[in-house]
């Protein structure tokens, strides 16, 4: 009879495989290597989440996220379906899931007084990501450039070149319209740009600060972007309830509760769109803000 070995490696993130190497923030595409429902935490308390460690290739070590499986946290689930190229509707089952790529967004962190990163937004892959391999970062050329260098190495903005080309007004390259969203708000928060919050559709908004910045990139106050504001008109109503909630998200509003039933569904929509009216009152975007 073979012997079998009791185990417990939980919380062992840091050294818990691929390389030894942190990334920096940016875009990467990776590989899920794990992928485990957790209903206790490393620290014993309750916990109701899937834990996933991605492999970014190379010498970077795995990076870990969870993610929630309550009602809270529905956006973040949705976020991670599509990712995976799932339906919205489903069982998913996690041991299938194991080495599909998907493209990560590093957010910058610290961990004991150091910088580090960490995972963000779950993004769909492109079909041609691939991991990059230890040796291509370390038999680079001599006559590399250091920018060259650094986007091998995971360095800051889009890692292993893979950023966007910005829009070209005469043409020569695709516009920012033919962009998926996960690009066009990778690439504003790479560039550091302010985006009107509140009324407006968020992509439009995005596209409008891109476009500005392309125009004016030393001017920090995108042209128009708080048009939508100053009108007093909205479009949320035509809104998809996903779309609701990560503005509520990223905004940090408390979400309404959900009822049941089959009203439930377009109530919630609505407490939501009333949700995030009261907070344009409340709060309106000012273009002069720093």
């Amino acid at each position: 009879m073979a012997e079998v070995i009791t185990y417990d490696v939980e919380g062992v993130e840091a050294s818990g495989g691929g390389g030894s190497v942190d990334p920096k923030p940016g875009v990467m595409p990776g590989k899920i290597v794990l992928a485990e429902k957790r209903t206790e935490r490393n620290d014993g308390q309750p916990a109701n989440d899937i834990r996933v460690a991605v492999d970014l290739g190379g010498d970077y070590m795995w990076k870990f996220t969870y993610i929630g499986l309550g009602p809270e946290s529905d956006w973040k689930l949705a976020e991670f379906i599509r990712a995976l190229g799932l339906k919205d509707k489903g069982k998913l089952d996690l041991s299938k899931i194991k080495g599909t790529m998907i493209r990560v967004k590093l957010n910058p962190d610290t961990y004991e007084g150091e910088p580090t990163s960490k995972i963000g937004r779950i993004m769909k892959a492109h079909p041609d990501d691939v991991l990059p391999a230890a040796t291509e970062k370390k038999e680079a050329d001599d006559d590399d450039t250091d920018d060259e260098l650094a986007n091998n190495a995971g360095g800051e903005g889009y890692p292993n070149g893979y950023e966007p080309e910005r829009e070209d007004p005469d043409g020569e390259v695709g516009s920012y319209d033919d962009w998926n969203d996960e690009d066009v708000a990778g690439e504003v928060e790479d560039r550091g740009l302010a985006v009107a919050g509140g009324r407006g559709k968020k992509r439009d908004k995005q596209i409008a600060a891109l476009r500005a910045d392309d125009e004016n990139p030393l001017d920090g106050d995108p042209a128009g972007a708080g048009d939508d504001a100053a009108t007093g008109d909205d479009d949320y109503d035509e809104w998809t309830v996903e779309d609701l909630e990560g503005e509520a998200t990223e905004r940090e509003l408390d979400l309404p509760k959900k009822g049941r039933g089959p009203k439930a569904v377009p109530a919630y929509q609505q407490a939501l769109i009333d949700l995030l009216r009261t907070d344009d009152e409340e709060n309106p975007f000012d273009p002069n803000a720093s």
